[in-house]
């Protein structure tokens, strides 16, 4: 909705519909993801029982799934969740690269009521992943494909927004705000910066909770401690490109993710010019690899050649094939995804009703607090904006 606001809607594209497809590294080897898998559980029994992926006793166990009664919990753990459902070795090579791999963290460390609630809403409605799975088989299928991007790349909304503010809005960049207080005489908020002084009716800390607290705590000690009481991990993504001749396995997929159990440093690699048009020339190919994550960011303290080392390291052993990249280009993303622990719903809580305190003068926003996602984090910059208005 953004991107057709901004005049964008024609330059959205799909993911390349030949390349559907999506692996899962065992023992080295790339396994299908098996077709059909909605909610984790077999729609298609076909591709399923024919899958290396899982053992002979999981799928077993999975076939149980429709006799194990609905959680108490009210939050349990993606771990908790999932393992009790579908059983230990499913949820270790299926489902944790998956859903766990999205905040770069451990399933055991992310509560399912903020991350992936539809599975709670599945069990609760259902009593079963299997039968939801088979509801949800005959809903209508949407007209557009899961995952969208923008033609020459996500930078495109940040350029068509910013044209649209320019002209209304003063933007700074590259300005540090440093301190920020109260004019209780006025109620206006002034905001110290590195090159200056701003002063507004309401500011909005759109930053890592880590950021905002040593600004907010001269206001309010408690809304800082509470806080910093969000955890982060930390990631590095190393961008590789190949000439065609060069690659030897077809990545006739989107890419694979990378179980825990594997130990690996690399966390997942999307085949970017497979994925996406328009993302190389036919005569190149264009791979990306996850590294890092929580409690495992100690790869990142490696300089940028021995990264780019583990990273080839892992796609050489995993692809089978000695690759030789031409360009490299490779990006660090410390403290930048949020952990979203049991009981994350009710600490956001706190942290909203401290914040209250402020009269909306101070108001956060952000990956924090009510989804990771870019849908999210728009969607929260709404309701900000929503707020301010009706001050």
């Amino acid at each position: 909705k953004l991107c057709e606001s901004l005049g964008l809607e024609d330059h959205l594209v799909d993911t390349r519909p030949e390349n559907n497809c999506t692996y899962v590294v065992r023992r080295r080897k790339l396994h299908v993801l098996p077709g059909g898998m909605a909610s984790f559980v077999p729609t298609e029994w076909g591709p399923f029982i024919r899958t290396g992926l899982l053992s002979t006793r999981a799928k077993l166990r999975m076939a149980l799934e429709p006799f194990v009664p609905a959680s108490n919990g009210r939050d349990p753990s993606i771990a908790d969740f999932f393992s009790r459902r579908l059983g230990a070795e499913t949820y270790q090579w299926l489902v944790e690269p998956l859903l766990a791999g999205i905040y770069a963290g451990r399933g055991a460390s992310l509560g399912l009521r903020s991350t992936f609630p539809r599975f709670l809403d599945l069990e609760r409605k259902h009593g079963s992943l299997f039968r939801a799975s088979l509801s949800a088989r005959m809903a209508p299928r949407p007209s557009r494909g899961m995952f969208q991007t923008l033609r020459y790349g996500l930078g495109e909304m940040i350029d068509a927004l910013q044209a649209i503010v320019q002209p209304r809005a003063q933007v700074r960049l590259g300005v540090t705000a440093q301190a920020i207080s109260l004019d209780e005489a006025t109620g206006r908020v002034r905001v110290a910066l590195s090159d200056g002084e701003w002063k507004g009716d309401n500011v909005a800390l759109c930053i890592p909770t880590w950021a905002a607290a040593p600004l907010v705590a001269p206001l309010d000690t408690v809304l800082a401690r509470l806080l910093v009481g969000v955890r982060y991990s930390s990631t590095a993504t190393v961008s590789m490109a190949f000439h065609t001749d060069e690659v030897k396995h077809p990545l006739n997929g989107y890419g694979f993710v990378v179980p825990r159990a594997e130990g690996r440093s690399t966390l997942a690699s999307t085949w970017t010019s497979q994925k996406w048009p328009h993302r190389a020339p036919p005569e190149w190919r264009l791979l990306r690899a996850y590294l890092g994550g929580l409690e495992r960011e100690a790869v990142l303290e490696l300089d940028d050649d021995l990264l780019v080392e583990e990273a080839l390291g892992d796609l050489r052993a995993i692809l089978g094939t000695r690759l030789t990249p031409r360009r490299v280009w490779v990006h660090r993303w410390e403290r930048a995804l949020p952990q979203y622990v049991p009981g994350h719903a009710d600490h956001v809580a706190s942290i909203e009703a401290r914040a209250a305190v402020l009269n909306g003068r101070v108001v956060l926003a952000g990956s924090a607090y009510h989804g990771v996602g870019i849908p999210d984090c728009i969607a929260d910059g709404h309701r900000v904006a929503d707020e301010f208005l009706k001050s």
